[in-house]
């Protein structure tokens, strides 16, 4: 078989593996190796358009990192050898014109066809055209282009996530935790995915942040419940990539967090009021010391520390007043 037969054979079998329902990511791994060690060049890449299949099969493969390394350096490898052989040939081409040509004597005249007989507004716009349309496509190349860098560079960070993630899962007492149907590395793949959803980008601030958090907080001796409950699937990887701080935290550290709330909240309450009825205080309207009173605490201007102020109502005519 030919290359271009070949190239046809596997373009038809990626074409197969994307129509399924549920995509085979063994056999596609098998199949990128294949390409990846197959020759090809420009003719063969142009008659396959094995390219946007290659192209589709990475949308698909976004969420799995080690899959979306494998195609983004592939696409990036075809791209350098058609673009180095499109040069080659154009340079080719420019060689061979000068032989081609031969000039033309005094005697005869312009041959019919020639841009001497032709409209010369016209060639200006064609030459103008030309070099639109030369200046989109290098500009569409250089994009597409980025692009494939881009996340060429992003799937590999999200490949040391899953990586950092999964040896968290596997630390210390875990190996215990793991059986057939538990699959370290899946689990990992799936929190990295609920993780880069929600950034979209690898090299967020935020998006490793949250990372490290949850790698942080697997791998912490104190919290082997965090582990046993993810491993024992208690916890959905959805669930970890979604938890607050103080839900990853280990019992110890909650507990020390909680104490510490509650001192704070300790330190900023004023005491508390006492009332009752007095006859120690006269009443400012109707002058009887028949009053009930609340002590209370306020600050002054210019206080920081509250001072203590009663608050007085008489029981006879009503006038409410502030003793301090």
């Amino acid at each position: 078989m030919d290359d271009k037969g070949e190239m046809m054979s596997q373009r038809k079998e990626l074409e197969e593996l994307l129509a399924a329902d549920t995509l085979d990511e063994q056999r596609l791994g098998v199949l990128l190796e294949v390409l990846a060690s197959t020759e090809v060049h420009l003719e063969v890449l142009k008659k396959t358009k094995i390219g946007r299949t290659l192209n589709d099969v990475r949308k698909r493969v976004r969420h799995t990192p080690s899959l979306s390394i494998k195609t983004a350096e592939l696409i990036h490898k075809w791209k350098k050898i058609a673009t180095e052989e499109f040069q080659e040939e154009i340079k080719g081409r420019d060689s061979e014109s000068p032989k081609k040509q031969t000039p033309p004597s005094d005697t005869e005249g312009p041959t019919p066809g020639t841009p001497s007989d032709q409209d010369p507004d016209a060639t200006e716009h064609e030459q103008a055209a030309e070099r639109r349309h030369g200046s989109g496509s290098a500009d569409s190349d250089d994009h597409s282009s980025d692009s494939s860098t881009k996340e060429k560079n992003d799937a590999a960070v999200r490949q040391k996530s899953v990586e950092l993630i999964e040896e968290a899962l596997r630390s210390h007492d875990s190996l215990s935790l793991i059986s057939k149907k538990t699959d370290p590395h899946r689990i990992a793949e799936r929190v990295e995915e609920f993780i880069f959803e929600e950034f979209k980008d690898a090299k967020n601030s935020k998006y490793r942040a949250k990372v490290r958090s949850r790698v942080a907080n697997l791998a912490d001796p104190l919290n082997a419940t965090l582990r046993e409950c993810v491993l024992r699937g208690l916890i959905s990887p959805h669930k970890l990539a979604n938890m607050t701080a103080e839900q990853l935290a280990n019992d110890h550290m909650r507990t020390l967090r909680e104490t510490l709330t509650e001192e704070l909240k300790d330190d900023h309450l004023l005491p508390e009021a006492s009332e009752g009825h007095s006859t120690l205080f006269s009443c400012p309207e109707c002058h009887e010391r028949d009053c009930m009173y609340r002590y209370s605490y306020e600050r002054q201007n210019g206080e920081f520390d509250p001072v203590e102020v009663a608050l007085l109502a008489c029981n006879k005519c009503g006038n409410h007043w502030k003793n301090f």
